[in-house]
């Protein structure tokens, strides 16, 4: 008995390796005849008569980089132009800072020169008051300031009365 199964399965390998090599041969076939669809293929696409126009193909990949190119110089530009515009906006602001320290000057010496005037009409002895004239313009530089409360306001202007009787007692 034992015979027979050896024998029977001696017959099933070599059954299934003649299986297998069939197999084998098909793909390989199969393979084959692909291959020569797809050479085929390729030669009618690039025949004397293809069906696909490379040079179409080829003229409409430059139109489009050219058009691509053109976008990309137009949004350059455009950023270019927010970039001169962004600048000349910190320029400005520059500019109205500058102007705001030069206005801050005038009031000083203006503070200045009406404190020296009271002091002549009263006949008063000049007195420096250098350490409350800055003091006085920079509380009305915070009272113009919109973004203040009515309290704070209230309390620089409180500040600003005792500052001008400060300055006229002396």
């Amino acid at each position: 008995m034992q015979y027979h199964v050896v024998k029977n399965m001696i017959d099933d390998y070599e059954s299934l390796e003649k299986i297998s090599a069939q197999f084998h041969n098909r793909v390989v076939l199969n393979q084959k005849k692909l291959n020569e669809i797809r050479v085929k293929q390729f030669q009618s696409m690039t025949g004397n008569k293809p069906k696909i126009n490379v040079e179409k193909i080829r003229e409409k990949n430059q139109e489009h980089n050219l058009k691509e190119k053109a976008q990309l110089a137009m949004l350059a530009t455009e950023m270019n132009q927010i970039l001169l515009d962004k600048i000349k906006i910190l320029e400005e602001d520059k500019l109205f800072k500058d102007k705001e320290a030069r206005q801050e000057k005038a009031l000083l010496e203006e503070l200045e020169r009406e404190r020296k005037k009271q002091a002549d009409d009263a006949q008063l002895p000049v007195v420096n008051t250098d350490s409350l004239v800055p003091l006085l313009v920079h509380v009305d530089m915070l009272l113009q300031k919109q973004e203040l409360t009515e309290k704070q306001k209230n309390h620089l202007k409180a500040i600003r009365q005792n500052v001008m009787a400060s300055i006229t007692a002396i």
